[in-house]
């Protein structure tokens, strides 16, 4: 009996040590199976966008390491991606991506972390649109990655200037989502290095992330030059002309901010009305061109002209330059308005430069200039 038992528990524990052997491996386990990728016409690069990416002998953290690569290194893929993604946080940012084998310039393979690298939307293969699908879905959520690839998709397509024009306002709605969406998922820190969103331009093509709140927070703005360009290969000149315009708007360096060109910024939250440098005038003036060769972009246009008017009426406007100045430009609006400022434009603006006459008493604050600013 006692010889039944001791061959019993031996049966028992072989079977338990089959069904380990029969356990499929971990998905960081150096022998995890990799998906081919499709065949490559030609050569994909990609690029390290970190310092010390680690190059390894097997897709997971747990492969050997064979190289420290430098950032911006140029990498070729090899046509095979990891089935399983790994959660890695780089520079604030948590992205669960597969690994990739590539081949470094002197020649060696390996594998690399994907989240750790920049790539073009060219189509010399598949595998930068599914990586691109794999990290706007891991990061914004279906939703808004579908929503962001058929933004792209017009973009690149749009055959006309109208065309165009309705990417145009499509994306303005668009990229609030997203930069509302990119709160929840970045960490600037003060001691560690800033992300690499470089990514982020070839998902929102003419969308540009920049740097706000004191470096603490990023947001999307438009980059003007970009969809100039683009509107210079459609049909139809009305795309070109309301991109003239944006560019003014914004003319430091073609991307869009929060105050355009006329305003001045004196610290990270505000600044100062530049009324008085001719810049309220020519706007409205070049507005007004605009709006007559380029009705389809009425609706944007009169939104400018809003801004622009209430930059001059605002109740907390304060105002950059001397009152002599202020009086010069606000007589040269007004004695030849443009046609695009309404009655009620006009009547506002008559009012305002009677108080400019005597600004203390209506208690606007000019000439911040010659005071020493705080921040």
């Amino acid at each position: 009996m006692r010889s039944f038992l001791i061959l019993f528990i031996l049966l028992a524990l072989a079977a338990c040590s089959s069904e380990q052997e029969k356990a499929p491996a971990s998905a960081e386990s150096d022998s995890v199976p990799v998906l081919s990728g499709n065949s490559v016409p030609s050569k994909t690069i990609l690029t390290s966008n970190i310092e010390y990416l680690r190059l390894r002998s097997v897709p997971g953290p747990q492969g050997d390491i064979l190289d420290n690569l430098e950032r911006g290194a140029s990498l070729e893929y090899l046509g095979e991606m990891s089935s399983f993604n790994t959660e890695v946080t780089l520079r604030g940012i948590t992205f669960k991506e597969p690994w990739i084998k590539v081949k470094t310039t002197s020649g060696t393979e390996g594998w690399v972390f994907a989240g750790a690298l920049n790539f073009k939307l060219d189509n010399s293969s598949s595998l930068p649109e599914q990586l691109m699908d794999i990290r706007l879905k891991s990061l914004f959520g279906e939703s808004l990655a579908a929503s962001m690839k058929d933004y792209r998709k017009g973009y690149v397509s749009a055959k006309t200037d109208l065309e165009l024009g309705t990417q145009y306002e499509n994306v303005n709605s668009l990229k609030e989502q997203a930069a509302n969406k990119m709160e929840s998922f970045i960490r600037v820190g003060n001691s560690q290095e800033v992300p690499d969103l470089f990514w982020l331009e070839e998902a929102m093509p003419a969308i540009q992330p920049q740097l706000v709140a004191e470096g603490t927070a990023y947001d999307l703005f438009h980059d003007y030059a970009s969809w100039r360009s683009r509107a210079s290969k459609t049909s139809g000149k009305e795309d070109d002309v309301f991109f003239d315009l944006c560019i003014a708007l914004y003319s430091l360096d073609s991307i869009e901010y929060y105050w355009p060109v006329y305003f001045l910024q004196t610290w990270d939250y505000g600044g100062h009305s530049e009324l008085g440098a001719g810049k309220h005038e020519m706007l409205l003036r070049k507005m007004d061109e605009t709006i007559r060769s380029a009705p389809s972009f009425a609706p944007q246009i009169e939104e400018m002209k809003h801004a622009l008017v209430e930059d001059i009426l605002g109740p907390n406007v304060t105002y950059w330059n001397k009152q002599e100045a202020i009086l010069q430009e606000m007589d040269s609006i007004l004695l030849d308005p443009p046609a695009i400022l309404t009655e009620s434009d006009l009547i506002a603006l008559k009012q305002r430069k009677k108080q400019f006459e005597d600004p203390a008493a209506n208690a606007l604050s000019l000439n911040n200039r010659d005071i020493p600013q705080e921040g």
